[in-house]
């Protein structure tokens, strides 16, 4: 069938007659065009880079984690390549573009295991476990799981700070280990805090179903958390936002004491903080980028109400009241 050029015409000789409102149509096409050629090609910003300087220590922008295998062969992943990091007992560890690290694994014939340490000072690194579950690792945290889950079991050990995104399988439940406690779920979302200088350890959930046990058990529901010293206690309608904070690139503080927030930022700088004297009581709250240096993040925190100095020699800081 003959397409019907009538109406191409018409709009045609209605632009070379010189008519507004047909003019007024094609200005509007090309502008859309145009932006959305400039949408599609626009340059991507980089990320903000805060300069630390002379007594001041810059936010870390490396991943530090180190990744010990099996055999006790540890490999650092700042400087490894993308691609096959390593090969175990028919397992590939993979290294992607984003840095993260991936499990691809389908039998083994031992039941072997894998650590990744993310120390102090370093950026948030994630891996993929041989069953698909993501993990993100804050600074000062590690996990240690298996190369390949065996059948009817997924148990993981953990330190710091982790989040959890796990893959559903009713046949082989999923189990967190710090210590006495045991995290126990299907598949879920949740976050792990369990420092060693911190006396309380905290699971918070965010999606699906968990049960928490040390010396007694109580089973979560979504936004509720769990602080666990050594019974558990259940603490409803907690911010999440706040809980997540970290893996989102933030500081978050709502009515913190002084020592828990110089803790945190402790482990992200990498600092050792001394404290002159006996310290009033002071309490923070607001979100800060955790992208800013030290420096920057004292002056807003504290607003002048405590006294601090920085020595990024020695990676002290040093509070006063």
């Amino acid at each position: 069938m003959a397409r019907d050029r009538t109406s191409d015409t018409t709009f045609l000789s209605k632009i070379a007659a010189g008519d507004k409102s047909a003019i007024r149509w094609v200005i509007i096409v090309i502008i859309i065009l145009c932006v959305g050629v400039w949408w599609a090609f626009r340059p991507r910003s980089a990320p903000v880079v805060h300069i630390a300087g002379a007594n001041d220590v810059a936010a870390p922008f490396h991943c530090l984690a180190t990744l010990t295998l099996a055999d006790g062969q540890q490999l650092r992943l700042d400087g490894a390549a993308n691609g096959v990091l390593a090969t175990q007992d028919g397992a590939r560890i993979v290294r992607e573009a984003d840095g993260r690290v991936v499990y691809r694994a389908e039998h083994s014939d031992e039941l072997l295991y894998n650590t990744l340490n993310n120390p102090r000072g370093s950026a948030v690194i994630n891996v993929t476990l041989s069953d698909g579950s993501r993990v993100w690792l804050n600074a000062g945290s590690s996990i240690r799981y298996p190369v390949l889950f065996p059948e009817g079991d997924r148990t993981v050990e953990v330190t710091g700070e982790t989040y959890f995104e796990v893959t559903s399988d009713a046949d082989r439940p999923f189990r967190v280990k710090n210590g006495n406690m045991t995290v126990n779920v299907l598949g879920t979302s949740f976050n792990i805090r369990t420092y060693n200088d911190d006396p309380l350890r905290h699971v918070t959930l965010f999606e699906g179903k968990v049960r928490v046990t040390c010396d007694n058990s109580l089973t979560l529901g979504p936004e509720e958390q769990a602080v666990v010293e050594n019974r558990v206690e259940l603490v409803k309608d907690v911010n999440t936002d706040g809980v997540l904070a970290w893996k989102k690139g933030l500081f978050s503080f709502s009515h913190t004491d002084l020592v828990s927030a110089m803790r945190e930022l402790g482990r992200w700088y990498d600092v050792d903080v001394i404290y002159d004297g006996i310290m009033p009581d002071r309490y923070f709250t607001g979100k800060l980028d955790r992208t800013l240096t030290l420096d920057q993040v004292l002056k807003t925190l504290t607003d002048g109400r405590i006294h601090y100095t920085i020595d990024a020699d020695r990676r002290r800081l040093r509070i006063s009241p």
